[in-house]
């Protein structure tokens, strides 16, 4: 009986490991979280400039793909200290008690050549809403590129309370804009 279990656990010591999807890590230098917005009829882009990554993707194997990001809110940057101090407050990103949003996947999905969606949770300010964001993808060995951009309602989050509620001067709709250089993990 010893015999036979030092022979199973021999064999499957030698069944390979499923090898699940290669790590990637970020280069914050190169790579940003934008939106937009409209504020009195004017766009205004701004950026994230505190955020981190965890990646796992591989092409051939979407279904352990996935990703992570954790963005500060507190980061925002859009050229305008009024604003960007603005936003901190309880009517927008409330950043007191909410001092992280957060994107986590659900499933990725090939929607062509070089062409994907990344179905997810988006987490801010205590809401989470299910979004869809298409990417492009191009790894050149152990580099990759990724491009993607969804637009949401900012309301769905509770983003804009009070006076700001109304879209008399900031519009509902946000894009958001995300670029990722990223290095394979050794």
């Amino acid at each position: 009986m010893r015999m036979r279990s030092l022979a199973l656990a021999a064999a499957i010591a030698l069944i390979p490991a499923a090898a699940g999807a290669a790590k990637w890590i970020a280069r914050p230098a190169e790579s940003s979280i934008a939106l937009g917005v409209s504020f009195e009829g004017v766009p205004v882009a701004a950026r994230f400039d505190k955020w981190s990554a965890d990646i796992d993707f591989d092409p051939a194997d979407l279904a352990h793909s996935a990703a992570t990001v954790r963005i500060d809110p507190g980061s925002f940057d859009s050229q305008s200290e009024e604003r960007d101090e603005g936003v901190k407050e309880e009517d927008w990103f409330f950043v007191d008690k909410f001092p992280e949003a957060r994107f986590v996947t659900k499933s990725i999905r090939t929607a062509g050549p070089g062409r994907y969606e990344a179905v997810g949770d988006l987490s801010i300010r205590g809401a989470s809403r299910e979004v869809t964001m298409p990417f492009t993808l191009v790894i050149d060995g152990t580099v990759a590129r990724m491009d993607g951009a969804v637009t949401v309602d900012r309301a769905s989050w509770g983003i804009g309370q009070g006076q700001w509620k109304s879209t008399d001067h900031v519009g509902a709709s946000v894009a958001i804009k995300v670029h990722v250089v990223a290095d394979r993990a050794h």
